[in-house]
């Protein structure tokens, strides 16, 4: 992304994160407390995520090699910042299709009917959020031919021979080819298929082009497979007969077509690998065959332009490539000429970013929008906290700027300057860091069930500036840090190995020169789960039942869930499922057993963050019931 810094630090501003409590698989330890204040600074600047990878367009093949689409995200700040995503603005919901690593979404198995649509991801720390723009999943497709016969085509020889391909709809789009006889028809000076509609173009046509012709398309996807000839690729035949002519004279050129204007609109969330190629085209007919020849009329042609017969490809336009075209046809009677525009669109795009601002209380601050790329008319929209911001007697929106006179405390945070045009939008962040600011909680350390054995963290969100000192107490003694508590450079308290006596209520107070703020929240610890029944190794006759039981015993505040695993890999029990049902409690039962069935089943107890399991070693004997 041009112009963003690689680290927008908050001077002098320390951010303190919301609270929970999480259970890990840890076993209990004895408490061990220290009469002492353990007194933990806050030296590392603490920063709101900023997305330095914004996601791009997506267009799955669902014919290609690859059975899953990436949406990427990424994001810096500190602390690191976690991510979510939505499509549609609904969450999406990480489990077997979807994952989220490092801020890319990936979706397994994408469907139409579940998964195009819009997204965009959210980073978030304990500092703040920042949400992407969004970004589109389509699905490439061709749809049906129009199987209604083509009428037959009759020229004389010499003239102009065109045949409409008439293709079908296509996402993103389609290559086109034309077959003669079964044999593909090669574009040279006599022979053009346009890329634009796929029509078939001879110029001067002889007897030797009498046949029968068929247009073929094939995506234009990424990583489509066009070697499969299926019979959808290709369009009804035509007929085409040519009728000989006795005396064929010289002509001048004659054009085919009109040669069209091209509007190219950039696309900052296109794919990486997709370019903005633009194709103008012009064919003309005579006698002689007429060559073609291209130039610009306000420029020399660019370097990335490459005229080829009939066509003249311009890879990776920009606003440098706009202008008028013209392609002259020539012949030994004469020549002619047409003109094309290339006009170029694009959405804003920023070209710098705004630096941070730290201001103390009573001061005013001004934010200007960095320079923007893009076409106009633009207008401009600052936000904060996602809430569009609106001018009153303390806050000043100009076009492009935004005045904060007389700051407050409330001020400090994340602002962002929108710009939108026809084509799109693009954002901005600015930093306000309010100095001198009194330790204060927004959101308390809350009361969190925990589990024996598991792992305890608990966080909170508080502002203080200076940067406070951060002290954590066990009812009225004070926490040490050491194996059995951590207190992170974020100022959360990890509480490691939970066991009973660990149970109690929990106070950080946040300190700093201009005052100290507490919150106090209390732990409580329930039993761990364990496995009162057991499967037993068992041996089952093929095509008979048998039932694996398997029960756990857990606190009465926490649910427990049951999962079986076969030789390792989780078993999904449906109604669909041919050998398998559940039971009662935990029970597993094997039906219409097959000896493919033998292996080691485990049942998996999980509750609270912490699972137990328990095997068995099942035997399926007799002849398999394939």
């Amino acid at each position: 992304m041009p112009g963003r810094p690689p680290f927008l630090q908050v001077l002098g501003v320390a951010i303190l994160s919301y609270v929970t409590l999480t259970a890990g698989q840890i076993s209990g330890q004895n408490q061990l407390l220290d009469p002492r204040s353990q007194i933990i600074p806050l030296d590392v600047p603490r920063q709101e995520p900023l997305i330095i990878h914004e996601p791009k367009d997506v267009v799955y093949n669902p014919d290609g090699e690859k059975k899953y689409a990436v949406m990427q995200c990424a994001a810096i700040g500190n602390p690191e910042p976690t991510y979510e995503w939505e499509r549609d603005s609904v969450p999406v919901e990480v489990g077997e299709r979807y994952s989220i690593v490092g801020g890319n979404l990936t979706i397994m198995n994408p469907s139409n009917s579940t998964d195009i649509g819009s997204y965009r991801c959210t980073a978030i720390n304990s500092v703040g959020k920042e949400i992407s723009r969004t970004a589109t999943l389509k699905f490439a497709f061709i749809g049906e031919w129009d199987r209604t016969a083509r009428d037959p085509k009759t020229v004389n020889e010499g003239s102009l021979l065109s045949i409409t391909c008439n293709p079908p709809t296509a996402h993103p789009g389609l290559r086109y080819s034309w077959y003669k006889d079964d044999n593909i028809v090669i574009p040279d000076h006599r022979a053009h298929v346009s890329d634009l509609t796929g029509d078939l173009y001879l110029a001067s046509a002889r007897e030797s082009d009498a046949g029968s012709y068929r247009c073929r398309a094939t995506s234009a996807a990424p990583n489509a497979n066009s070697n499969g000839n299926t019979e959808n690729q290709y369009g009804p035949p035509t007929r085409v007969t040519v009728t000989n002519q006795q005396n064929l004279f010289d002509t001048q050129p004659t054009m085919a077509f009109r040669v069209e204007d091209v509007t190219v609109v950039r696309n900052p969330t296109a794919e990486e690998d997709e370019e903005s190629s633009v194709t103008i085209e012009c064919f003309a007919t005579g006698r002689p065959i007429p060559t073609i020849s291209w130039e610009r009329l306000d420029a020399p042609l660019p370097p990335k332009a490459r005229p080829s017969n009939s066509k003249l490809v311009i890879t990776d336009v920009t606003q440098d490539e706009a202008g008028t075209y013209r392609c002259t046809a020539r012949n030994s009677l004469g020549s002619v000429s047409d003109e094309a525009r290339i006009i170029f669109n694009s959405p804003p795009e920023f070209l710098d970013f705004i630096p941070p601002e730290s201001k103390g209380i009573g001061e005013r601050v001004i934010f200007q929008c960095p320079p923007v790329r893009g076409t106009q008319p633009l207008r401009y929209t600052w936000f904060a906290d996602d809430q569009a911001i609106t001018s009153d007697i303390r806050i000043k929106v100009g076009a492009s700027t935004l005045t904060i006179n007389n700051i407050r405390e409330s001020d400090h945070g994340r602002y962002q300057c929108h710009v939108q045009n026809e084509y799109g939008t693009a954002q901005v962040s600015a930093e306000l860091s309010v100095r001198d600011i009194r330790p204060r909680f927004y959101s308390p350390v809350r009361s969190v069930l925990a589990v024996e054995g598991g792992k305890a963290v608990l966080r909170y969100n508080a502002r203080a500036a200076p940067t406070p000192t951060i002290q954590w107490k066990k009812g009225t003694s004070s926490v040490q840090q050491g194996s059995k508590y951590n207190i992170t450079s974020d100022g959360y308290l990890e509480i490691n190995d939970i066991s009973m006596n660990d149970a109690g209520l929990y106070t950080v107070s946040v300190l700093n020169d201009l005052g100290s703020a507490s919150s106090t929240g209390e732990v409580r610890v329930a039993q761990a789960t364990v496995i009162t029944t057991s499967p037993s190794d068992t041996t089952v006759d093929a095509g008979g039942l048998k039932t694996l039981r398997c029960t756990a015993r857990t606190d009465r505040r926490l649910d427990v869930t049951y999962t079986w695993l076969v030789n390792g890999r989780r078993l999904e029990v449906n109604d669909s499922t041919q050998y398998y049902e559940r039971g009662s409690n935990g029970d597993l039962i094997i039906k219409n057993a097959d000896p493919s069935l033998s292996g080691t089943y485990t049942c998996s107890a999980e509750s609270g963050g912490l699972t137990v399991q328990a095997s068995c070693t099942v035997t399926v004997k007799g002849t398999e019931t394939s």
